[in-house]
């Protein structure tokens, strides 16, 4: 069995979004995956809320 890590992204206005996921072994790294797959939810959340402007 493996695990699977997500984190929601989105604009400011909710047009765009979607969901951020990471795949792996049972045993991952998690304490280096986890921070990892939030900032890369957060600069897409930021990179979509600053396209509407």
């Amino acid at each position: 069995m493996g695990s699977r890590l997500s984190s929601r992204y989105c604009s400011l206005g909710f047009i765009n979004g979607g969901v951020l996921a990471v795949v792996g072994p049972t045993r991952m790294a998690y304490e280096r995956v986890i921070p990892v797959v939030d900032i890369t939810a957060r600069l897409l959340s930021s990179a979509l809320t600053t396209e509407e402007r």
